[in-house]
């Protein structure tokens, strides 16, 4: 049993007898492939793992430009030049709500299309994309259907205005909860997730799993690959670095006012609404020289920033298990993050990072001071937080465990279940 080139063992494929055809519907917003984010990025190393493992798997998605495909993955492409049209932009909140609606309905009837096409001859469905899933929990009942639930809840996020948090709340009642109820199972991120939807939704105990994502542990790695040219060689060694979107819910602007009295420098990866607000921010706080703004990093650029880097520090009021922490830790890098969702599950305090309140300045400096200036721990918990995701976070067990949900939605959906078309 060799080593997986997505990071886990490699198990043996699966034979005819048990080979399940999975159609994963994609929510189509983004075109899916190893280098973007959120459930696009999921999207792809679950169907090649899933192929790995030797199932059939037919993807509907947007394809975009992606180099290349998963062997033993049939993709479906929903790009057409009006769904481009609306994701063109993303300066508001209402062409977000556009671009999400048109991505979901194309996803929903292109699958839709596809299981008549094959006469339903599918094992599982499996979305990613709430109200293209529900559609598909409406239209038809004889396959079982497992929902991937991606995001923590308007409850917990920060937002730009009362509008905007009324009408997500609306959204999630409307589409993700009712899609909890009628899916054969949903699968979330964190046991937070999965215990609200019990407590406060009314969602069966055994409809409901968490399963963390994973990391690709080839292009995350403590050491750089032979021959590999810096993008960024002017940056020294030693920061301490933030990755991610920048907005009010990650929670950047309580790093930078933690940094203050704390002689280290601070390199911030990512793009959105409030770089301005945070690059007059650090002027405020006397921390201009001392703070890099990289705009938004390729992924396939990140490992050279992680490598880097002395700390990550995710001080978010509102994450599931984000993918940047799983990439610091692969590489070798502590982290520093909110105790908040699925992230306990990822990181023990004090044994692979540092977890600390969302909010607290005072826990985040102590925390930020703790690691700059303590070689020996910051380097002990770099060699934890690596073992840990190689152990535990990588996606062929990811995807290994989706398997067994799909073997047991099977088991229990009712043989008399017919299509509604």
């Amino acid at each position: 049993m060799g080593k997986d080139r997505l990071g886990g063992k490699r198990e043996e494929p699966a034979t005819e007898q048990d080979s399940l055809r999975v159609l994963v519907v994609g929510r189509a917003v983004l075109p899916f492939g190893p280098y973007v984010g959120g459930a696009e990025l999921a999207g792809y190393y679950l169907v090649a793992s899933l192929a790995g493992l030797g199932h059939q798997v037919d993807f509907v998605t947007d394809v975009g430009d992606l180099p290349r495909l998963p062997e033993g993955v049939v993709v479906h492409d929903v790009s057409t030049w009006y769904k481009k049209a609306t994701s063109s932009s993303r300066a508001s909140f209402s062409l977000w709500l556009l671009q999400h609606l048109v991505a979901n309905l194309l996803a929903a009837r292109t699958a839709r299309a596809l299981l008549r096409q094959e006469k339903y001859g599918f094992d599982v469905i499996h979305g990613y994309g709430s109200l293209a899933t529900l559609l598909l929990c409406l239209a038809q009942r004889r396959i079982p259907v497992v929902y991937a639930e991606r995001d923590p809840g308007p409850w917990e996020g920060q937002y730009e205005g009362a509008l905007e948090r009324g009408v997500r709340k609306c959204v999630f009642r409307a589409l993700d909860v009712e899609v909890f109820r009628r899916a054969d199972h949903t699968i979330f991120l964190g046991v937070d997730g999965e215990n609200a939807a019990k407590t406060r939704w009314g969602v069966p105990a055994e409809k409901l799993s968490t399963i963390p994502n994973g990391v690709d542990l080839e292009l995350f790695d403590p050491h750089p690959r032979a021959g590999q040219v810096e993008e960024w060689p002017h940056l020294e060694p030693g920061y301490c670095l933030y990755v991610g979107k920048l907005t009010s819910r990650k929670g950047v602007d309580q790093l930078l006012r933690a940094l203050v009295g704390i002689d280290i420098p601070c390199v911030i990866a990512g793009g959105g609404p409030l770089r301005e607000k945070l690059g007059l921010l650090a002027g405020e706080l006397g921390l201009s020289e001392r703070v890099s703004f990289l705009g938004s990093v390729p992924r396939a650029l990140l490992p050279e920033v992680y490598r880097k880097a002395a700390m990550l520090v995710l001080p978010s009021y509102a994450d599931t298990m984000p993918f940047v922490l799983l990439e610091a830790m692969a590489s070798g890098i502590p982290p520093i993050a909110s105790s908040i969702y699925g992230i306990p599950q990822l990181v023990q305090h004090r044994h692979s990072g540092l977890l600390v309140t969302p909010g607290s300045i005072e826990e985040l400096r102590a925390a930020i001071w703790e690691l700059a200036t303590d070689r020996v721990l910051r380097e002990e918990l770099g060699r934890t937080a690596r073992a840990t995701v190689v152990e535990k976070f990588t996606w062929m067990a990811h995807a290994q465990q989706v398997v067994r949900v799909y073997e047991r939605v099977r088991q229990q959906r009712p043989a008399h279940m017919e299509a509604q078309v």
